[in-house]
């Protein structure tokens, strides 16, 4: 195998633990495995003016300062990454830049043309949010074409490949670790003894960010008449977002404060793992639909598959929630 230097270009990343921040991390970790060349690129919050290098697990990070101002932090980021960029090019062999965020890295990407192979994967619902709406020019303005792009679902790579004619699109799904996401009745109990949840109850997980457009309020509506006709229930709630509070409240004035009801704010990906095992149901998240002002589930199959390692994990059953629209009447 022709062994590479691969440059991960992405706002997002450890310590972070966002999406793409893990996805990031645990790709980077695989070709190294394969024998490659790693270096994240991303950035962390200070008015300092010096760049920072450390290593992760073998991964190179170089991280360039950007002042935690809201007005300036996006010009410098833009300024400081292209800068960081140059500078590795004209010093390192470099194959191969990575890059990752729709907003952030897009708009930086926009005004550097690089000597690599350019690589973009499609990670972001918001690409499909804009495309459904047939705002195609703004996903033109937001994204430069590069030479590939890495769509992790069918759905994206029909999209991607409508609007990026030169450049090569290529499916390639999120896959599973078996050695990592598997049931684990150890770790169940574990984490049922932890959360105070006797281990004779059926438990239900979610773990997603509680914004709206993960469609986290059906859950919250209908937890209360759930818990008045199932007497052996608990809800397990791992996230947090700007809707936490708000959800929070309402559940236990809707529930007079119910122990059955546990939010346990947001987690690392290791703790969202061991959540997860003591899933007796898992609830998907919901995103809006293209056809209707109602929330559609997000198919695990159809979109990034991000669930399917939780319920590899668990082997619990999904509960879909219905709605007035598309396949889940």
């Amino acid at each position: 195998m022709n062994k590479k230097h691969i440059m991960m270009v992405s706002h997002d990343f450890l310590p972070n633990i966002g999406g793409i921040a893990v996805y990031v991390y645990e790709l980077s970790k695989a070709l190294i495995a394969r024998g490659h060349q790693l270096t994240v690129l991303t950035q962390y919050a200070s008015f300092s003016t010096q760049n920072k290098e450390e290593t992760i697990d073998g991964i190179r990070v170089i991280r360039v300062p950007i002042a935690p101002i809201k007005k300036i932090e996006d010009i410098q980021y833009r300024k400081r990454m292209r800068q960081l960029i140059r500078q590795l090019e004209a010093t390192e062999t470099v194959d191969v830049i990575h890059w990752q965020t729709l907003n952030k890295d897009a708009q930086m990407m926009r005004g550097l043309h690089v000597q690599a192979l350019e690589v973009y994967t499609n990670h972001l619902s918001w690409f499909r949010m804009l495309y459904n709406e047939g705002n195609t020019a703004k996903i033109h303005q937001l994204i430069r074409e590069p030479d590939v792009i890495i769509c992790p679902s069918r759905e994206v790579e029909t999209m991607t490949a409508a609007l990026f004619q030169k450049a090569k699109t290529v499916y390639l799904p999120n896959g599973v670790d078996e050695h990592v996401f598997y049931p684990d009745a150890a770790t169940s109990k574990l984490v049922r003894e932890q959360y105070g949840i006797s281990q004779q109850e059926t438990v239900i997980v979610s773990t997603n960010r509680m914004e709206p457009i993960k469609g986290m309020s059906y859950l919250m509506e209908a937890i209360p008449s759930m818990l008045q006709k199932h007497e052996n229930l608990t809800f397990l709630i791992a996230g947090d977002g700007s809707q936490y509070a708000e959800f929070e409240a309402m559940i236990e004035k809707q529930t007079q404060n119910s122990p059955k009801v546990i939010f346990t704010g947001r987690l690392t990906n290791q703790d969202i793992r061991r959540v997860v095992n003591a899933a007796d149901i898992y609830y998907p998240i919901c995103i809006p639909c293209a056809r209707c002002d109602q929330y559609r589930n997000r198919c695990l199959c159809q979109f990034r598959g991000t669930n399917f390692p939780r319920l590899y994990s668990t082997q619990c059953w999904c509960l879909w929630p219905k709605t007035n629209c598309g396949s889940r009447k």
